[in-house]
């Protein structure tokens, strides 16, 4: 029985080694997923390897052979992590400016003669909402992230609903409404959904914030200007109460 278990735990960690390298192949993965992926590799290789030398206590070449060739792999994969690293640090790096640039064309830009309309088709204009900080949502009921991020939209919405000079909007990126208004019913959403039919990443709104992933959030201040872009998790809550307070309007933020 014992023997069998150690079979098994050989040719499972060869199989799984196996499917790792021509997964690493056949579909790429950059930064840190490269690590892990590389991590999980070593580990089942080394695994392999051990339970070999457990077989093979007599056979001193062929366990330094297959000593050298794990000791190989392991320095590969040491080697292959770190260019795996600075190639993160890259990604980091370049999202970081990706992200300045996007602050430096948008932030203040003035949005009041963009308008739009709501889920039930009427009219929607930012112009009509001077005065007011405006917390926009980027999502689609076909996003899964979104829909995982709803609960704590929901929170944010419930903290800040009694400051009078606050609203919040979402901008629906679904191409039909019926989709859009079962899920606003089934789930209590109740803040007003933009949305323009059939237009998903052509939306005006989404083209105005230059959206190209969700869900993400932006901040429109009381004068009708982009004052942030690209938010997600605790940004959110940093950047609203930023600008709350900056200019109190009549409520307070706790």
């Amino acid at each position: 029985m014992k023997l069998l278990i150690e079979i098994f735990v050989v040719i499972a960690n060869l199989c799984l080694a196996s499917w790792f390298i021509l997964l690493m192949y056949e579909a790429p993965t950059h930064g840190l997923n490269r690590l892990f992926q590389y991590g999980l590799l070593c580990f089942f290789f080394v695994n392999f390897i051990s339970s070999i030398l457990n077989w093979l206590k007599k056979g001193w070449v062929f366990r330094k052979f297959l000593i050298t060739i794990s000791l190989g792999f392991m320095l590969i994969s040491c080697i292959s992590a770190v260019f795996g690293l600075r190639e993160m640090i890259k990604d980091h790096m370049t999202w970081k400016q990706k992200q300045a640039d996007i602050n430096a064309r948008l932030v203040g830009k003035s949005l009041q003669n963009l308008s739009t309309t709501t889920i039930d088709g009427e009219a929607w204009s930012f112009s009509n909402h001077v005065g007011k900080v405006i917390l926009i949502d980027f999502w689609a009921t076909w996003c899964g992230p979104c829909i995982q991020a709803m609960p704590e939209m929901k929170k944010i919405q419930k903290k800040y609903s009694d400051v009078v000079d606050f609203i919040m909007v979402g901008v629906s990126l679904d191409g039909e409404r019926k989709e859009l208004t079962d899920y606003c019913t089934s789930n209590s959403i109740t803040w007003t959904q933009l949305f323009e039919p059939d237009m998903i990443w052509s939306n005006s709104i989404a083209q105005a914030f230059e959206v190209t992933g969700i869900p993400c959030a932006c901040i429109v201040d009381r004068n009708c200007r982009i004052a942030a872009v690209d938010l997600n998790g605790r940004e959110i809550y940093r950047k609203l109460y930023k600008i709350l307070e900056s200019q109190p309007g009549g409520g307070h933020v706790q």
